[in-house]
């Protein structure tokens, strides 16, 4: 798509992959698999608008109904204030490269998983998944990435979550720590 994209009437899709710099969404998507990437920007951000940035706000994600969404960019960032970020539509939500929880973040389904497979994890706020549970790791990198718990030094090729980040997971399903496709990097 070009730099800016409206999504003015319904779309039905098996998959849908979006690069764009804008995008506002005022009509209903739905579609199996979701890939976003920013066009220009080296970021997405959820639930609020902030400069040079591929920003989706509550009112864009409420339009969207996805078996599986991807959301990649060198930074990702769910801040809508003191409001939750709510996925309501959605099954499984990856999130990836550097991932920031700045406010609460909501999947709303039942079954709904969400996986952040990212070099980077803070998180700042509560998040809320299914029973599909919450990956939290790196995978489908050429570099080994280590997982470490507890503390918050950032050494290179090392994922790091604090006890803090870990108690502000809540779901009725599994949290792994590590890759989740491949049981023996856990």
């Amino acid at each position: 798509l070009n730099a800016a994209a409206i999504v003015l009437g319904p779309i039905n899709s098996g998959n849908l992959s979006v690069t764009t710099d804008s995008l506002q969404v005022t009509a209903p998507v739905s579609t199996g698999l979701m890939a976003l990437y920013p066009k220009t920007f080296s970021a997405i951000r959820l639930g609020s608008v902030a400069a040079n940035t591929l920003s989706l706000l509550q009112s864009d994600l409420d339009n969207l109904t996805v078996g599986e969404a991807q959301f990649f960019a060198p930074t990702l960032t769910a801040d809508n204030g003191a409001n939750t970020v709510t996925l309501a539509n959605f099954d499984t939500v990856q999130l990836g490269s550097q991932v920031s929880i700045d406010s609460p973040l909501a999947l709303t389904q039942p079954g709904s998983t969400l996986f952040l497979n990212a070099t980077r994890i803070d998180i700042n706020d509560t998040i809320t998944a299914g029973a599909g549970g919450v990956f939290l790791g790196r995978n489908a990198s050429n570099v080994a990435y280590l997982v470490g718990v507890g503390s918050k030094t950032y050494p290179a090729n090392t994922v790091e979550l604090s006890n803090a980040e870990l108690n502000r997971i809540l779901t009725t399903g599994p949290v792994i720590i590590g890759d989740p496709y491949n049981a023996y990097s856990m």
